[in-house]
């Protein structure tokens, strides 16, 4: 494997969304996200699922539909310029799906996306 290649891509399958059962902080760490993206993150994912969260908050208790959305604002706000999302839409209920489709349209310009099982390769 070339690893320069992989190095520059961050791969999220939505089948195994979160690395862990703990605490959202964790997450974040593995993400590079900042004290300001954190914010973001929590009011995104507020204003999608109408859940509060927090870096002390049990990932643990989340459930399937919710984890795929933080894997995916957690990817969307991360430093990463590439991103290469794995099943992600066909893991999501109509309404979620269109509102990523939106997210992701809109990180396009600074960033390099890919959707791959979903029928939606790019």
């Amino acid at each position: 494997m070339n690893d320069a290649l992989f190095s520059q891509y961050l791969v999220c399958d939505a089948r195994h969304p979160l690395a862990g059962g703990g605490k959202l902080r964790e997450e974040l760490l593995l993400y590079k996200l900042t004290p300001s993206d954190c914010t973001l993150l929590e009011n995104e994912f507020a204003h999608l699922t109408g859940k509060q969260i927090s870096p002390d908050s049990e990932t643990a208790t989340l459930s399937g539909g919710q984890k795929v959305l933080l894997m995916c604002l957690l990817a969307l706000l991360s430093p990463a310029p590439k991103i290469d999302f794995i099943d992600l839409l066909r893991s999501l209920d109509a309404n979620n799906r269109n509102a990523v489709q939106g997210l992701i349209e809109r990180a396009r310009s600074a960033k390099e996306i890919r959707l791959e099982g979903s029928g939606h390769a790019d």
